[in-house]
């Protein structure tokens, strides 16, 4: 009845009979009214019935999560040999394994709504970043533009050592106490290896643990009306770059500071720390941790170390 409903003629369910019995694996439970079967067993017969009668579209909601580790490889396979005819499969699942390995595509649906369309990597991330905490709920359009924001900046592959522009990047961060005040003090030190036409731009965000971004900065956007200053990031040799910033205002919680190290327009990534080093702030009056600060940092101070410019 289950494969007539699906369109099977009489002589098709005959034939493949044996088939779907076989890939089943309930024995002589085979006979026994649909009834009394348990969950497990119901669907393993329907996943057999739905896949071997050959759909152009196949439909799954959680099937995968049936049967023992030996049944699930088997339905894997199946999907599979049904990806291989070119047919179309629809997955409905949070098992990030199984949506990762089979789909090309994922949709992230919010409250009924679409809220992302596309790699299925970049959807779980979202989803990830959405169930940590119940204060991004509000905002979800907020979080995909985040992560897909932080995805651009991925490490590049190692460059042939012609092409190299900068080595030896190291990063050094630590948090003072003065007059009262929490300063974040971030360093980044690296080797500028040739003469480039344009400053490279070195940044650095700082991101809350479970709310996202929460402040970022770069010597571009820092020295933007300072050409001498930034005359300094496009002649070879050691260059230094320090930032302290007070960071008193942050809410109570734990921080990871990430350094990037860019072409001028931060269209090429020539290196990326992630999670360079990471701070706890205990703000006394952000006790409860709920009022998910998002603050303009005041600069301390900033300065460039590098190779002495001539005129």
């Amino acid at each position: 009845m289950s494969c007539r409903l699906m369109g099977a003629s009489t002589e098709l369910i005959k034939q493949k009979l044996p088939e779907i019995i076989a890939f089943a694996e309930l024995g002589e439970f085979i006979y026994a009214p649909v009834k009394t079967y348990s969950s497990g067993m119901y669907m393993r017969l329907g996943f057999a019935c739905s896949t071997i009668i050959n759909p152009e579209i196949l439909l799954v909601d959680e099937i995968l999560a049936v049967g023992d580790a030996r049944f699930q490889r088997k339905c894997i396979e199946r999907i599979h040999q049904i990806q291989g005819e070119g047919k179309t499969i629809a997955i409905v699942s949070y098992d990030k394994a199984t949506i990762e390995s089979i789909c090309t595509r994922a949709v992230l649906l919010w409250h009924g709504n679409m809220l992302f369309d596309g790699n299925p990597k970049t959807a779980f991330q979202i989803y990830d970043r959405l169930m940590e905490d119940v204060h991004l709920h509000d905002r979800p359009e907020q979080v995909v533009a985040e992560v897909l924001r932080v995805s651009k900046l991925a490490p590049p592959e190692r460059l042939p050592d012609h092409a190299r522009v900068i080595e030896g990047v190291k990063v050094r961060g630590e948090i003072l106490q003065h007059n009262g005040a929490r300063l974040a003090k971030i360093s980044c030190d690296l080797n500028l290896l040739k003469a480039t036409e344009q400053p490279i731009t070195v940044g650095f965000q700082i991101r809350h643990q479970t709310q996202g971004r929460v402040f970022g900065s770069n010597t571009r956007s820092t020295l933007l009306s300072s050409s001498g200053q930034l005359a300094r990031l496009n002649k070879p040799g050691p260059i230094s770059i320090t930032w302290t910033y007070d960071c008193s205002m942050l809410s109570s919680g734990i921080y990871d500071v990430d350094v990037c190290v860019s072409d001028y327009d931060i269209s090429y990534v020539h290196d990326l720390i992630g999670g360079a080093f990471n701070f706890t702030i205990e703000n006394p009056s952000d006790v409860s941790n709920h009022d998910n600060n998002m603050v303009e940092l005041n600069c301390v101070n900033f300065e460039i170390n590098g190779p002495k410019l001539h005129h």
